[in-house]
């Protein structure tokens, strides 16, 4: 009795028995416990992985970009380059047009000054004034005609020539041809007066109707105190 009821009889534990159903509840929430564990272990790894991922890409767009950046600023300069080489360009075409404009009137000129120095040439029977050449083109406004023209006299004459132009302008409008003296009568015939000893270059203007075509062109060669014309030409047009 003392060794079993005594101070050195066996320990006793006293337990309390659960239910079986208890038990299956608590290795329930032991497994949804380890499962959201190896969840959010999972979750953090993928975490890392999307994060190095993003740095990564990240890195790659940045290296993307400055390759874009040198590229574009190739292509600028390439550009720039462009540009200059065709303002250089446009700027030998003018300095090449105007060189060719000016040879054109140089050329211009020169056959005036060969049609002047041949009509100067002495010709058998020719003691007269005359007309060398007459030009005629559109003035500014409608109905303005401006002209050129060169009178010479042969060298032999060896006396200064003095008298005057007088033109007769013939046009057609609208099928009927009518003559337009130049200058008109009672104008100061002043302006195409001749005063030279070899040759003289004459400019001048006319008008004529709106919407009419010159046709022909009559010029009279008037010496100063002679009612007779010197010499006269007719261009046709």
């Amino acid at each position: 009795m003392r060794r079993r009821f005594g101070i050195s009889a066996p320990r006793v534990a006293v337990r309390i028995q659960l239910p079986w159903y208890w038990l299956l509840m608590a290795a329930a929430i032991l497994v949804l416990a380890l499962s959201l564990a190896a969840w959010a272990l999972r979750h953090t790894e993928t975490g890392a992985a999307g994060e190095t991922e993003a740095i990564t890409e990240s890195q790659r767009l940045r290296a993307r970009i400055e390759v874009l950046d040198e590229e574009n600023r190739r292509l600028r300069e390439t550009v720039a380059g462009g540009e200059r080489q065709i303002q250089i360009e446009a700027a030998t075409h003018d300095s090449v047009a105007r060189q060719g404009r000016a040879i054109a009137a140089e050329n211009a000129l020169l056959r005036e000054d060969l049609a002047f120095f041949q009509s100067m040439a002495p010709h058998p029977g020719d003691g007269g004034v005359t007309v060398n050449r007459f030009e005629m083109e559109p003035g500014l406004l409608d109905g303005d005609e401006r002209f050129r023209l060169l009178v010479v006299q042969p060298r032999e004459r060896g006396h200064d020539f003095k008298g005057r132009l007088q033109l007769t302008v013939e046009v057609e409008q609208d099928g009927v041809r009518k003559r337009v003296p130049v200058p008109p009568p009672g104008e100061n015939p002043a302006r195409l007066a001749l005063e030279f000893r070899f040759f003289q270059r004459v400019e001048g203007g006319f008008r004529i109707p709106s919407g009419a075509v010159v046709k022909r062109v009559e010029v009279l060669v008037m010496e100063q105190g002679v009612s007779s014309a010197r010499s006269s030409r007719t261009f046709n047009f």
